[in-house]
């Protein structure tokens, strides 16, 4: 198989899981996986020092931690973020929880 099939492949697998994400928010949050798992993501987590070019914008804190920024409703919700109004770092006292890459796609798998 040639790289371009495979970079196809990875591409096409990313979005089917980004939109499985954006179904997870989009439903009753009672019901959302994130949220039933939120003690797991927690712990497989690190803390990251908050960056100045990340106020207000979980976008582009995503897109440096995990290189896609969709990923931005779990970051909200990880650190009880309502709004990306309050993403900064006097609610965030200066550091953002970010669960790992791969306990994100293990609780998308469940």
């Amino acid at each position: 198989m040639s790289i371009n099939a495979n970079l196809a492949r990875e591409i096409n697998n990313t979005s089917q899981n980004i939109r499985k994400i954006y179904a997870e928010f989009n439903g009753n949050i009672f019901n959302n996986k994130f949220y039933i798992n939120l003690d797991y993501l927690i712990e497989s987590s690190v803390k990251v020092n908050f960056k100045h070019n990340w106020l207000y914008n979980p976008h582009k804190f995503c897109l440096d931690q995990y290189g896609v920024f969709e990923l931005y409703p779990i970051i909200l919700l990880v650190n009880n973020v309502k709004s990306i109004f309050e993403f900064k770092p006097d609610k965030l006292d200066n550091v953002v929880i970010s669960p790992s890459y791969n306990s994100i796609y293990k609780v998308l798998s469940l």
